[in-house]
């Protein structure tokens, strides 16, 4: 009687020596398993009837066939023309900031002026608090993210560059925010903080 090696021989033949796509291999295995649940009710049937190998053998193979879609390809020059069409400079200097630095929009939410230390004589005049943590003092064009935070997720805080094209992002962005006094960088649309 078929047992779990006989099966997983038969699903290689489909797939190695026959070329079978993972769909058909998995069609027929579970025709198979159709005919032998018709055969546990037989009295002369020799195996256990809670003893099925196509189950078994189902179960360790991978026989995904669920098509895995790919994510549509834009070149890079399409890509900054699309972010280029942002014109609010809040959100382009959000978006901006997840891809470049692969932030968490939590993460985002969590950065504080304090955090940040750009090289800008005029957002330095208007930020006083801007670069004054500790951890972030001796560096220029970073941001510090720290991890104990709620919805900072990461085990241990880091310090991340800011490259040029983020700093003028963000020197443009700190320029027109609102002054209310929220220790923030990004502030919200609904609740300015």
């Amino acid at each position: 009687m078929a047992n779990e090696d006989h099966v997983k021989r038969f699903v290689r033949r489909e797939l190695d020596e026959k070329g079978n796509t993972q769909r058909t291999a998995k069609k027929k295995l579970w025709e198979l398993n159709k005919i032998y649940r018709y055969w546990q009710n037989g009295a002369e049937f020799p195996h256990p009837i809670d003893y099925n190998p196509f189950q078994i053998a189902k179960k360790k193979m991978l026989l995904s066939t669920k098509r895995i879609k790919e994510p549509p390809r834009i070149s890079v020059e399409e890509f900054r023309n699309i972010v280029a069409d942002v014109k609010h400079v809040r959100d382009r200097a959000f978006i901006v900031t997840q891809l470049k630095l692969g932030l968490r929009a939590s993460e985002m939410a969590n950065i504080k002026i304090s955090e940040i230390n750009l090289v800008s004589q005029e957002v330095e005049n208007h930020y006083e608090e801007m670069g004054t943590l500790p951890s972030i003092s001796w560096f220029d064009n970073a941001v510090y993210i720290p991890h104990d935070r709620q919805g900072n997720k990461s085990e241990r805080p880091r310090v991340l560059p800011i490259d040029d094209e983020l700093r003028r992002l963000w020197v443009r962005y700190l320029l027109v925010r609102p002054d209310n006094g929220e220790p923030w960088l990004f502030l919200s649309h609904t609740n300015n903080t």
